[in-house]
C-alpha cells in the first residue's frame, strides 16, 4: 500500500521488525476502544467463602488474560443454581466509601475491579459466607501478534481493517505517504467494525416487550 516493496519482494528484517512493532502497538491502542472488542468472555470462577478479594490475570487466583474492564451482567450463583446479579465497577470510591468491608452475607452485590497490571484484583461486598460461582463478563484486550508469518483467526472485517489501518500507522513510522484512498478505507473499515460491535442495550421493559411482541 505504501509502495515500499512490490508484492513479489520479501521484507528486510528491519522492515519486518518495524511492521510487527507498529502492528502490535496499533492493536494495543485499539484495545482501549470498547467497540473494537469483538468478544466479551464469560469467565467461571469459584469464589471461596469468607474471601474479600481475588486476583485476576495470568497466574492469579483467576488465571486468565488480564481484562480491560468487567462488563454488565456479571453475577454470582449458589449451589442451588440461584443467581444473584452484582454491580461491577472500576470506580475505587464506590468501594472505599464502604465503612465495614468485612460484613458478611449470603451473596455480594458490589464487585470492585482494581485494574492493576499485569494482575488486577476483584473485591466484593458484602463478603459471601458460602462458596459461590462467579460468572464474570470480561472485556479482553485484542490479541497481539508473535510474528508476521503465523496465521491467526479473526472475525469478518478485521483483516481489511487491520491492513489499511496499519498502512496509516506505518506512514508515521517510515515517512512514506499513505494514499488518500487507503486512508479512507482505513477509516470506513474501522467504522464498520464499531457499528457491528455496537450491541444495543435494552431495559427490562424493552426486553419484555420484545419477547412478548407487544408495543
Amino acid at each position: 500500500i505504501l509502495g515500499d516493496t512490490r508484492p513479489s519482494e520479501s521484507l528486510t528484517s528491519s522492515q519486518a521488525d518495524i511492521g510487527l512493532e507498529a502492528l502490535n502497538a496499533m492493536m494495543d491502542g485499539f484495545s482501549l476502544e470498547k467497540l473494537m472488542i469483538y468478544q466479551m468472555e464469560q469467565i467461571t470462577h469459584t469464589w471461596p467463602a469468607n474471601t474479600t478479594s481475588q486476583t485476576i490475570g495470568l497466574g492469579g487466583d483467576i488465571d486468565t488474560r488480564w481484562p480491560d474492564r468487567i462488563g454488565d451482567g456479571s453475577y454470582f450463583e449458589d449451589s442451588n443454581s440461584i443467581t444473584y446479579p452484582v454491580i461491577a465497577t472500576r470506580n475505587r470510591e464506590v468501594y472505599d466509601e464502604i465503612d465495614d468491608k468485612a460484613v458478611e452475607s449470603s451473596y455480594p452485590h458490589i464487585l470492585f475491579y482494581d485494574t492493576a497490571y499485569p494482575k488486577g484484583a476483584l473485591y466484593v461486598y458484602p463478603v459471601p459466607n458460602q462458596p459461590l460461582t462467579l460468572r464474570l463478563n470480561a472485556w479482553n484486550p485484542l490479541q497481539t501478534f508473535g510474528s508476521l508469518t503465523t496465521e491467526y483467526n479473526l472475525p469478518p472485517g478485521y483483516k481489511r481493517m487491520i491492513v489499511y489501518n496499519l498502512a496509516v500507522e506505518l506512514e508515521a513510522e517510515t515517512g512514506l505517504p499513505c494514499p488518500a484512498n487507503a486512508q479512507r478505507i482505513a477509516m470506513s473499515s474501522k467504522r464498520t467494525i464499531k457499528q457491528n460491535n455496537n450491541i444495543p442495550l435494552y431495559s427490562k421493559t424493552d426486553v419484555y416487550s420484545a419477547l412478548q411482541g407487544r408495543g
